[in-house]
């Protein structure tokens, strides 16, 4: 692959890299995808091969592939670019900075689609930079794509975040839609740098297929740290499958689980809209925050949560316990859950046309210091309208015990 691509060097043309049946994973990785001159490069497995992986050969690569500088390439995972994913790229090292793909040095206007994508990256920090499956790092890498992916574990050896991106200058115009992000233990996506603005994360699911328990940092779906204009739109966050299907979300935690969290983002409009947050079952132990659908901290942005005929479902419009919440801390802690979310920003935000149903808040602590808010506002203005709280079925909103 890595000579095929440095043969690419005419402007004029729309190369396609193919891969034959009768390659094999001996190349040395990274391969790497520096700066071109081609007019676009395509690397995709050819029609009627089977299903293989890309994979490390010496065991320390820092990724599978690594793009430095390379522009307007695409890697789709189907053979002869229909059809279903037959491509996977796997890096099965466990060390924090040990990625599937890594984009850094001015890497714009690249795809990757209909591919499973593998890691196993650790975290040092809760705030480390240097993890991820997917990793936009260092240098302007704007204008990419991961579209059609599944992003999860190399065998059982769980990722710490799923993409990553970290840079002081800017990763903006980055595009996450119709993925899965699968059992992740610290982040699905975390932006997480001054200038990452403009991000689209569209039609993703954020799901683990297995019963999480001894965690003990916050888990985020999605975590956004600084930029603005972006759109979150159209997603599910829970159950054991895409779409939030199957068994229920599990995790027991002496911490918090928040999907959507959002903090010290700059003036500008951010959209979260149409998405579902569903099939959840949360134990936590936490002296703090256990729980909030959506969690807006600081900053100055402009919110719109919710809109005519794209309202976010939190919970579900019929039935009950589907997301149960259970507080197990001490009796004497603070422990607090949102049935909604909570809302810090100094900007102007409307909350409308959403729906709250089928929600249990439980525990066997009654201190009347715990707290349970619907939707907590701290500062800046908010418009509150056209929401819907409970729904079709009775006694679908549960606080129990009663505190005193």
């Amino acid at each position: 692959i890595s000579g095929a691509y440095a043969a690419c060097t005419n402007g004029a043309i729309n190369y396609i890299i193919e891969i034959r049946s009768t390659y094999t994973n001996t190349e040395a990785k990274p391969i790497t995808l520096g700066a071109n001159t081609a007019l676009s490069i395509t690397i995709r497995p050819q029609a009627g091969v089977s299903a293989f992986t890309l994979g490390v050969v010496s065991g320390t690569e820092t990724a599978i592939f690594s793009f430095t500088g390379g522009d307007n390439i695409t890697i789709d995972g189907r053979a002869g670019g229909a059809g279903a994913s037959i491509l996977t790229i796997e890096n099965t090292q466990t060390a924090a900075s040990k990625y599937a793909i890594q984009f850094s040095g001015g890497s714009t206007a690249n795809t990757i689609k209909y591919c499973t994508i593998k890691g196993s990256n650790s975290i040092s920090t809760a705030n480390s930079t240097a993890s991820g499956v997917i990793m936009f790092g260092a240098g302007t890498n704007s204008n990419n794509t991961i579209d059609n992916c599944t992003v999860q574990q190399s065998g059982s050896n769980y990722p710490a975040v799923c993409i990553n991106s970290y840079d002081v200058t800017n990763n903006n115009q980055i595009s996450i839609t119709n993925c899965n992000l699968v059992n992740f233990t610290y982040y699905g996506i975390w932006a997480n740098g001054v200038n990452n603005d403009n991000w689209t994360i569209t039609g993703n699911s954020f799901y683990a297929d297995y019963a999480q328990s001894g965690r003990t940092n916050v888990t985020y779906m999605i975590h956004i740290a600084d930029g603005t204009g972006y759109t979150i739109t159209g997603n599910y966050f829970g159950g054991r499958a895409a779409l939030c299907g199957g068994l229920a979300y599990t995790l027991t935690t002496s911490s918090s689980l928040i999907p959507i969290y959002v903090a010290d983002c700059d003036a500008g409009a951010i959209t979260i809209s149409g998405n579902y947050i569903q099939n959840i079952a949360l134990t936590s132990t936490f002296a703090g925050n256990q729980w909030a659908p959506f969690y807006i901290a600081a900053g100055a942005a402009n919110f719109t949560i919710g809109s005519s005929g794209n309202g976010n479902t939190i919970g579900a419009t019929s039935g009950t316990a589907n997301i149960v919440c259970t507080d197990n801390a001490v009796n004497t802690a603070l422990a607090i859950q949102y049935f909604a979310g909570a809302i810090l920003s100094t900007g102007t935000s409307t909350i409308a046309y959403n729906t709250v149903g089928g929600v249990t808040f439980n525990g066997s602590n009654t201190n009347a210091g715990k707290r349970k808010y619907g939707i907590y506002l701290d500062r800046g203005t908010l418009t509150f309208s056209n929401n819907t709280i409970g729904n079709t079925t009775g006694n679908n909103m549960i606080l129990s015990p009663v505190t005193g």
